[in-house]
């Protein structure tokens, strides 16, 4: 059994996002999660420690809607980095590359911080927001 994919709310809450992501001097890496032990006094790396912002939007991207359990992640890597291909990209196609984004975070820690920083997420949120502005204008189309 296939789960469905998003639906419009689905995909509201996803694009309020953007604009944090867009603030001026944002950063998706706040430094390194850390702590000492107390017993020989070694530092250890816990990991990445993430703006609030980044931690909440990938907690969304786990919701079932929002996973593609057949994605192919040597596919998504090349279509990540191809700017053409994100800007006709279908929503099927969105969330098999966010998908990948979060998934990534499992095998190589930081990933996420790259994702925002390098403008991933922002591409694709930019796509998800021209597919919904096309959906509402078709359902305003057929409503005349």
């Amino acid at each position: 059994m296939s789960i469905a994919l998003p639906g419009p709310a689905d995909v509201a809450e996803l694009l309020t996002f953007l604009p944090r992501f867009r603030e001026a001097g944002f950063q998706a890496w706040l430094g390194s999660n850390s702590t000492t032990d107390p017993v020989t006094g070694r530092y250890i790396w816990i990991g990445p420690l993430y703006h609030p912002a980044v931690v909440e939007f990938f907690k969304v991207l786990n919701r079932p809607c929002w996973l593609d359990k057949r994605y192919q992640p040597e596919q998504c890597e090349v279509w990540i980095r191809d700017r053409q291909i994100i800007a006709t990209a279908d929503l099927a196609a969105i969330r098999a590359m966010l998908t990948y984004c979060n998934r990534l975070e499992r095998v190589s820690e930081g990933t996420w911080g790259t994702s925002v920083q390098e403008g991933y997420i922002d591409a694709l949120l930019v796509r998800l927001e021209q597919l919904a502005a096309e959906s509402r204008n078709q359902v305003a189309t057929r409503r005349s």
